[in-house]
């Protein structure tokens, strides 16, 4: 019961930064399950990208990742493709921002 209740709260906390971005930017599907879904496309994109491009470099894969994510994003939340690195940014800062009011809320 515990793992369970555990991977909802991660599921949770990783969706409500796309899904906080994905309506700053103004994307079309905003629901939760469609953040999830874009989510799970963008984690597969950049699983087959890493297959099919030898590890040459990390830095490669990262400039790598923000392309296939947004591309991700586009498809999924039905918006455009700067839209999609915008909300792939934003999600980044705002997991950031989430996990340090987390572990700040868990300290006291």
């Amino acid at each position: 019961m515990e793992l369970l209740l555990a991977l909802l709260i991660m599921i949770t906390v990783m969706v409500i930064p796309v899904k906080l971005a994905a309506s700053m930017v103004g994307a079309k599907n905003t629901g939760f399950f469609t953040c999830l879904g874009a989510l799970i496309v963008a984690s597969i994109i950049q699983l087959m990208a890493i297959r099919i491009v030898p590890a040459l470099s990390e830095q490669l894969g990262i400039l790598l990742s923000l392309p296939l994510t947004a591309v991700a994003y586009m498809m999924v939340l039905d918006t455009s493709f700067l839209k999609g690195i915008l909300i792939a940014v934003l999600q980044g800062f705002i997991l950031v921002l989430m996990t340090f009011l987390l572990a700040g809320l868990l300290v006291f």
